[in-house]
């Protein structure tokens, strides 16, 4: 008989360290999800519909005992409980209820509800008693008592810091309190503590709507307040005050979900529009750290990500409004996409759907497992267990070969890939054993490129940029599949890559190149590059330009050979068509291709009466910015004079004057001249 009662008390002890309770979730319409094996498995006999709060309870082995919307409650057999009706919660209260053991004693658990929008039915509990009904339980004569009222739609819960007992923290309406109900061996103190604390949250009772959630640890809450702001705020789990309210999303988000990562140091927050949120914790100025993960803003893919719940599995899953899948993210304790959000992670089968809601839990539930920090290939990778009971002892295997028996050990992995990690603890409860898969990512290395010098395409300093030509270069060779190229700029990353306007007019900008291994987003390096913007050359057309004429040397003897030598540069002002000598170079060529560059334009010698002479215009500052046009030179021949016999004139008045034909004198000079030189001569006759 002593062995046997020995026996029973090491299975209990075990199991309560091993902390099942959260391991089976219904939720939705008929969804399902097990987590006793360690990841989520789909199971499809719920006989649960709501649209928003519901919870769930397992025993500490992980086995169902009941679950409920806040108004109904089924047993383990999906039956209603015969007195499990009429609950005062709503299917459509954004955290209609949550179920709380009573401590000591393993049959009397307490269901809290609250109506939806901040109704007259307020604050509530109901009692269970698993004993009845041959095991299945039942509510007992402690129906819907009364705590407070007007309430919003917020409900959470955590264990207090002595471990003897838990705090249920809901917040009312019209005012900024929030009030928080200590639950020991001796039932619900009906006095509450109360905390006035952060922004009123009172109007529109729509403003009721949003998430209270406590971290894993119990040491900070969030609101999310629909069309008002989110706040995080400390919480003291030994005297159940909550202080410091710190607004970390402004009236500017429509929110809804709430949830903190494993560690606490991150939150996520989801919108009425379906986005997701990701906040740091640790800034100084957590605002500034939101981050949009999703959005369903122009996406030609939507997904409504709604409530957001911590799992057993370290991961945060997050309900699709209407669709047959569920959302996760898998890294929540990374920042930016190594969080690895994924929308249709998990399918719940052809006859379940996921509305607004998830079953929440006590949020101590997750504050139990194996902690890894800094887990890029080369780094010191730490180890931690977190929990509600006192490690005294812990034997660790690295999955690698190697074991531990601190408590809190680091090791070096020498080499990057999955390895499972295991550790068995002992605790003054008894000892459990944990595993979790880690991934060590090698560090990629970022190669600097070359700058991107833009030639405007209208002169007025802007232009838009693909930055994403430098992937390649930057990667230099590394898969891109593994590794993923985020660009920044000022600090502030780059969401349209492909599509980027520089800030200032004609002014160099620094662009930071961030590459992030698609595993582990902790693991990354930079480099950065310059883009800038010039003015492209508009030379005159071609037709436009005057032609560069000349006159032959010589109109006698071997020098009559239509060849001079011309100053090309004489048509510079004409070619640049207003623009600046001090910011474009012109080049001349002898042929179309721009291959036979006339090294001396000044003093050029034709080869060709009439030659077409090519011009290439470059910014001086970036030589690739060019265009081209093109004008003729001529050569004219020079008349040839011949000399004739002086005009003589009889005069016939003796008055020295008479009248003389200098036509008949020019026919005769100018019998080898051009039509223009004659031409000349007649304006002098004239």
């Amino acid at each position: 008989m002593p062995k046997k009662i020995l026996l029973i008390v090491l299975f209990i002890s075990f199991n309560s360290f091993a902390q099942g309770e959260a391991n089976i979730w219904y939720f939705g319409y008929l969804a399902g999800l097990d987590f006793n094996s360690g990841s989520p498995v789909v199971i499809n006999d719920s006989q649960m519909i709501t649209y928003e709060g519901c919870s769930t309870i397992s025993d500490a082995s992980g086995k169902l005992l009941f679950y409920t919307d806040g108004v109904r409650v089924w047993n383990k057999n999906h039956q209603i409980m015969s007195n499990g009706n009429d609950l005062l919660g709503h299917s459509s209260s954004t955290q209609s209820g949550i179920i709380i053991p009573k401590p000591n004693n393993p049959n009397i658990y307490y269901i809290f509800t609250v109506p939806e929008l901040a109704g007259p039915d307020g604050l509530r509990y109901s009692e269970v008693d698993m004993s009845l009904d041959g095991g299945l339980g039942d509510i007992t004569s402690k129906k819907n008592i009364l705590l407070y009222t007007p309430s919003c739609e917020k409900l959470t819960a955590i264990k207090n810091t002595a471990g003897d007992g838990y705090w249920v923290l809901s917040h009312g309406f019209g005012n900024n309190r929030f009030i928080a109900y200590n639950i020991k061996a001796n039932g619900v103190n009906l006095n509450p503590i109360v905390s006035n604390a952060g922004s009123i949250i009172d109007g529109d009772r729509s403003g009721s709507v949003g998430y209270l959630k406590f971290s894993p640890n119990g040491d900070k809450v969030i609101s999310s307040n629909r069309n008002l702001n989110v706040e995080l705020f400390d919480f003291d789990n030994a005297t159940g005050i909550v202080s410091n309210p710190i607004v970390i999303l402004s009236n500017s988000w429509p929110n809804y979900g709430a949830e903190f990562s494993p560690s606490g140091n991150i939150a996520y927050v989801t919108t009425k529009d379906g986005d997701l949120l990701q906040l740091d914790l640790r800034a100084s100025n957590i605002a500034s750290t939101a981050a949009t993960l999703h959005s369903n803003y122009n996406n030609p893919d939507p997904h409504i990500v709604s409530a957001l719940q911590l799992a057993p599995d370290g991961k945060i899953y997050g309900a699709l409004y209407g669709e047959r899948y569920v959302s996760v993210i898998n890294n929540p304790d990374v920042l930016g996409v190594g969080s690895d959000f994924v929308a249709q992670r998990l399918f719940l089968g052809n006859d379940a759907t996921s509305i607004s809601g998830l079953p929440q839990f006590i949020q101590s539930y997750f504050n139990v497992g194996i902690n890894v920090l800094n887990n890029c290939l080369g780094e010191n990778t730490t180890f931690s267990l977190s929990g509600n009971k006192s490690i005294t002892s812990a034997t660790w295997d690295f999955g690698d070969g190697t074991t531990s028996t601190d408590i809190n050990p680091t090791h070096t992995y020498l080499s990057d890939g999955a390895f499972t990690v295991s550790v068995t603890a002992k605790s003054p409860g008894g000892t459990s054993s944990k595993t979790r898969d880690i991934i060590i990512s090698k560090v990629p290395t970022a190669t600097k490129p070359k700058d991107i010098l833009a030639c405007d395409d209208n002169n007025d300093g802007s232009y838009t940029f693909d930055l994403t030509i430098q992937n390649t270069a930057i990667l230099n060779g590394q898969d891109p599949n593994l590794y993923k190229v985020n660009y920044f700029a000022n600090n502030i990353a780059i969401t349209t890559p492909t599509a980027y306007a520089n800030k200032v007019a004609y002014q160099k900008e620094i662009i930071t190149a961030e590459i992030s291994n698609s595993a582990n987003g902790r693991c990354k390096s930079s480099t950065s590059f310059a883009i800038d913007v010039f003015d492209s050359p508009l030379p005159e057309l071609a037709n436009a330009i005057p032609d560069l004429t000349s006159c032959d040397n010589t109109s006698v003897g071997t020098d009559v050979d239509g060849r001079i030598s011309f100053d090309l540069t004489q048509r510079a002002s004409a070619i640049l068509k207003g623009q600046l000598a001090t910011q474009f170079s012109i080049s001349y060529y002898k042929d179309a291709g721009f291959t036979k560059l006339i090294a001396a334009p000044t003093a050029y010698q034709n080869t060709i009466s009439t030659e077409t002479i090519f011009v290439k215009v470059a910014n001086k500052e970036n030589p690739d910015c060019i265009a081209t046009t093109s004008f003729k030179i001529a050569v004219l021949a020079l008349p040839v004079v011949t000399a004739t016999a002086n005009l003589k004139q009889c005069d016939d008045d003796i008055d020295g004057f008479s009248i003389f034909n200098l036509e008949e004198a020019i026919s005769k000079i100018t019998t080898n001249a051009s039509n223009e030189t004659i031409a000349f001569f007649k304006t002098i006759a004239d």
